[in-house]
């Protein structure tokens, strides 16, 4: 007499606690995915202190050459060899600070300026060693402001320094637009979990509800 209602509601049981199953199960996946992203994220704004560091880096390097370029024209001007100390001291400064880390030594602006500053201490050794034949303290000669004019040593400092400033802000914008884009997908995965958990629970509610009217 009452089988066919009691099928009925058993089917609708059947189907409610099917749904709970997949709701359940989709809404663990979605915290998972969630709880991914929001590593992610952490990761994403972690990248803010490596770019700053390799800012700091980079300026630190320029400072170095633009310290060994002031030691190589005060030796021009006074003959003192200390200040070719200094010069020798900068340089290996900045190959030394170029090799610190894996991240300073993939760094191609900062392997660029080691290059540069090496390629410019070979071309000014024969000014060195011209200046080292002139009596110290004398006015530099003619013949050797030519030569110096020739040879044009130029770190080209500047461009360097906009070179840094410039990847230091696409590094930035970078790490922001996939911060946001983290953020974006975090939001998503949580609401999408959420609405599955309230799913799971209003079928539950209505599988006892079933239950209850057999």
């Amino acid at each position: 007499m009452y089988g066919g209602p009691v099928r009925r509601v058993a089917r609708k049981v059947r189907l409610f606690l099917l749904a709970l199953l997949l709701s359940g199960i989709l809404g663990a996946l979605g915290l998972g995915f969630a709880g991914y992203h929001a590593y992610q994220v952490g990761a994403a704004v972690s990248e803010y202190a490596t770019a700053g560091s390799l800012y700091r880096a980079e300026t630190a390097a320029i400072h170095q050459l633009s310290d060994m370029e002031k030691a190589f024209y005060r030796f021009l001007l006074d003959g003192n060899s200390s200040n070719l100390t200094l010069m020798e001291r900068d340089k290996e400064s900045v190959e030394q600070l170029a090799q610190q880390d894996a991240g300073l030594r993939a760094d191609k602006l900062l392997q660029e300026m080691v290059a540069k500053a090496q390629g410019w201490y070979s071309q000014v050794q024969p000014l060195v060693e011209q200046r080292k034949n002139l009596p110290a303290g004398q006015g530099l000669s003619e013949e050797f402001l030519t030569e110096f004019r020739r040879a044009s040593p130029d770190l080209n400092l500047i461009s360097y320094e906009m070179k840094t400033e410039s990847a230091y802000r696409q590094a930035l914008e970078g790490v922001e637009l996939e911060k946001q884009r983290r953020l974006g997908v975090l939001l998503t995965s949580l609401t999408a979990a959420i609405l599955l958990i309230i799913l799971a629970f209003a079928s539950a509610s209505a599988a006892l509800r079933h239950v209850g009217g057999l």
